[in-house]
């Protein structure tokens, strides 16, 4: 009694065994002969035999009773084998982590998105990597395009969903979707009676929008359109995200040239109209050519396949 339990004891000592000897052993408690557990190795028996030798006096116990037609395990064998067993099936399921990790099909990754990107946009990204790959937990920011850019190169997000274009040699960029710009105005608003507006009607009106310091995509493209109807905006009031300028434009702050998807901010103040000229909002996916790992490259690449090119389709602009 006394001895099994010591046996016992000195198997915690297994943990400073080199792992191949435990796979040794592992064989041969599973066949419970040394030839047939040697070719399940590939390898002949006289060094296996050697090995589980090497690991009994490393342990400072005996595995095994051994006889000339057969062999079985000692208790302190048996004990080995059970937490054997159990160390190879939580080791085997790690190192597939390991590879999943590896190949992006599992880890932490950030995402960082524009205001114009989450009514729309975001939520079938997330859904769909959710689908695909269910291991992989993507965490998201709502940033605007310039700190994006910040972001991806001081690696504090590894991908964005941002306005192009970026004119940072480190980011790479793929175009994803396209859409019209269209204008919100208050709902009392003398042109919300209007179907279409065209741009010159907007020569007078106070603009609410975002600075170009929050992303040169946006901030050029209004003033592009302005400039086909030769006004400069009247800029009133600046705001970063979508949703504030939203409610600006209901408090009469003035009116705003949103991309399309904007309208799915739903607000009892505003109504949406499209414009006469068409001028299109792009978002683009980014990462950092130096930066991306794996797990980053994979969404990428689902992001690109799924969703290049995916327009909201015209949604009906309702009041």
């Amino acid at each position: 009694m006394y001895n099994a339990y010591m046996d016992l004891i000195n198997i915690k000592n297994a943990l400073d065994v080199p792992l191949h000897l435990l796979r040794y052993f592992y064989y041969v408690a599973k066949y419970q002969h040394f030839t047939k557990a040697a070719d399940a190795l590939n390898m002949t028996q006289p060094p296996l035999s050697r090995r589980i030798q090497q690991l009994e006096e490393s342990l400072g116990v005996t595995l095994f009773h051994r006889t000339n037609r057969e062999v079985t395990l000692t208790k302190a064998g048996e004990y080995l084998l059970e937490a054997s067993t159990r160390m190879f099936q939580i080791l085997d399921k790690d190192i597939d982590t390991v590879i999943r990790i590896h190949e992006g099909k599992s880890g932490i990754i950030t995402l960082a998105f524009t205001g114009s990107t989450m009514p729309s946009l975001l939520p079938l990204i997330l859904k769909k990597s959710r689908e695909c790959y269910p291991d992989l937990l993507v965490h998201v920011r709502q940033l605007t395009t310039t700190q994006q850019i910040k972001a991806l190169n001081n690696g504090s997000i590894d991908l964005g969903l941002l306005v192009p274009p970026v004119f940072d040699p480190s980011i790479e960029t793929t175009l994803i979707r396209k859409e019209p710009y269209i204008i919100c105005i208050p709902l009392m608003h003398p042109l919300a009676q209007e179907t279409h507006i065209a741009i010159s009607d907007l020569k007078n009106e106070p603009f609410v929008m975002a600075p170009e310091s929050a992303g040169k995509g946006y901030y050029d493209a209004v003033m592009t359109l302005c400039e086909m109807a030769n006004f400069r905006p009247k800029v009133m009031q600046t705001a970063q995200e979508q949703t504030t300028i939203v409610s600006l434009v209901a408090a009469n702050f003035g009116i705003a040239i949103v991309p399309e998807a904007t309208q799915y901010f739903h607000h009892p103040g505003v109504v949406y109209r499209y414009l006469t000229e068409t001028v299109y909002n792009k978002t683009a996916i980014a990462w950092n050519r130096q930066h991306q790992l794996s797990d980053s490259r994979l969404l990428a690449d689902l992001i690109v396949n799924e969703f290049t090119q995916l327009n909201p389709g015209n949604p009906t602009i309702t009041d």
